[in-house]
């Protein structure tokens, strides 16, 4: 079974299609239990262009909710998840060029929203602490209206 599985698994990274799901990358947890020397390299091998990169950036992306006095929607960047795939430094370097181009327009609003609080986190280099990791909506949806506008502006 596990040799079965991990052909499997070779041949849905290759063909890119683990990327196109929605969490389609999750099975490489069992991937690492199984062989965890093949997991970490088909990790540093799937970001092929800006794509891969963004869906990577928001497979590492999680929102939710956080309440205190208010409820707000919140967002959390996983850099050590990132790190698996790509050094973080290299991502943010590249995504932040891509976010000036009409590509960045063509991405869906989830994606879009993921780009932004990855580099909303890389800006703020979060600690351990729990909030700090956090970001609201709020201003993830500021700075991305920022970025839009200046790529519509260029126009």
């Amino acid at each position: 079974m596990e040799e079965i599985f991990k052909k499997r698994a070779i041949e849905t990274l290759e063909s890119g299609s683990a990327l196109d799901r929605y969490n389609g990358l999750n099975f490489l947890w069992i991937l690492g239990k199984i062989d965890p020397e093949l997991a970490a390299s088909k990790k540093k091998s799937i970001i092929t262009d800006e794509i891969s990169l963004v869906r990577v950036l928001s497979y590492c992306t999680s929102n939710g909710k956080v309440s205190g006095r208010i409820t707000s929607k919140t967002w959390q960047v996983n850099l050590k998840n990132i790190e698996e795939f790509i050094d973080v430094d290299e991502a943010y370097q590249r995504i932040q060029v891509y976010v000036t181009t009409n590509n960045f327009l063509t991405l869906s609003e989830d994606n879009q929203m993921n780009v932004t609080a990855f580099l909303l986190t890389m800006k703020k280099k979060p600690e351990n602490g729990i909030m700090e990791n956090h970001i609201v909506e709020e201003s993830i949806q500021k700075e991305l209206h920022k970025l839009v506008s200046n790529i519509t502006s260029n126009d």
